[in-house]
């Protein structure tokens, strides 16, 4: 019987590490350029480059979205890559409203999804994380992380970290009723 128990948990863990794993910029950004499909979409848009990163990580689901982001100077436009286990991909207009030129990635990025993580949990350790929404982003020639997480008690974090060092740039702390309108 504790050879079962024991096996069960470190397949919990196994899975719980998977998951922490298989969300990674790197590993996924490897992954796209590997696929017949990204090929094909470079072939047809040569001048195309990464101008954002998404990532959800839902801590209650556990199911979690990697998705790069790839601008499109001549349409003027961005092709959205979800790098799952198939990666599939759409071309949509950019969501700016003065859709502007996006400025290029750096692809060195030295703060990943885990370091994030860490982050995060250490500077709200009496907060229950449920979900992290994480956009890394290049604005003004400065490459952030962009984090907007749901914490247990309808609170609302708000944080800019800077993708070179870890550094908190920038942290809001928001009650979600506040974002209710009441009727009169």
């Amino acid at each position: 019987m504790e050879a079962i128990v024991s096996a069960c948990i470190n397949k919990q863990k196994t899975k719980i590490f998977l998951i922490i794993i298989m969300i990674n910029f790197h590993k996924a950004l490897a992954k796209l350029k590997e696929s017949k499909e990204f090929a094909k979409f470079k072939e047809e848009n040569k001048d195309a480059y990464l101008c954002s990163a998404f990532f959800i990580l839902d801590y209650e689901t556990k199911v979690n979205t990697q998705q790069l982001d790839f601008f499109l100077p001549k349409e003027n436009k961005i092709c959205l890559f979800n790098v799952d286990n198939k990666i599939t991909h759409k071309i949509d207009d950019i969501f700016e409203e003065k859709k502007k030129k996006l400025e290029e990635l750096d692809h060195h990025v030295m703060i990943e999804i885990k370091d994030i993580e860490e982050i995060v949990k250490n500077e709200w350790k009496d907060k229950k994380i449920k979900k992290i929404f994480a956009v890394l982003q290049k604005k003004d020639n400065k490459q952030r992380w962009n984090l907007t997480c749901i914490v247990e008690g309808a609170v609302l974090l708000k944080i800019q970290i800077d993708s070179e060092n870890g550094k908190i740039l920038e942290k809001e702390e928001r009650n979600l009723m506040d974002f209710i309108k009441k009727d009169k």
